[in-house]
């Protein structure tokens, strides 16, 4: 006599694992999609910034500025500002509360005077870099 033990009737497969693959495939995609998107718009941020630099010089050049100590001119090459340095004595005097250059021996040095290096010079080199 043989003696077999009845199986339970076998269920329709659903697919679960195949469901489970096509889920990470997708979370992957999602994931690299975003990676791409934000390295593109970090790009294109990088690429605006340094067109309003650029055109942030181009509207200063030559500009002239109000400032405290008068009106200061940008320098056309390079936009440095003509701005007077000062050399000198500095004294306690009892008109003000603070130091003061001695006007007595005070040199004030313009920018335009002790530029180094000329114009000239500045677009030559900014030739060269480009």
């Amino acid at each position: 006599m043989s003696f077999t033990v009845p199986l339970p009737p076998r269920q329709p497969r659903r697919g679960v694992a195949t469901r489970v693959v096509l889920l990470l495939i997708s979370m992957a995609l999602a994931v690299a999609y975003a990676s791409m998107r934000s390295q593109t718009t970090a790009s294109l941020v990088q690429r605006n910034a340094a067109l309003r630099t650029s055109a942030r010089q181009a509207a200063m050049t030559g500009m002239t500025v109000e400032t405290c100590r008068g009106k200061l001119v940008l320098r056309d090459c390079n936009n440095q500002l003509d701005a007077p340095s000062y050399v000198g004595e500095v004294v306690d005097v009892p008109e003000y509360t603070f130091p003061i250059f001695n006007p007595k021996t005070m040199i004030v040095v313009k920018g335009h005077e002790v530029w180094v290096p000329s114009c000239e010079e500045v677009r030559r080199m900014q030739k060269k870099r480009t």
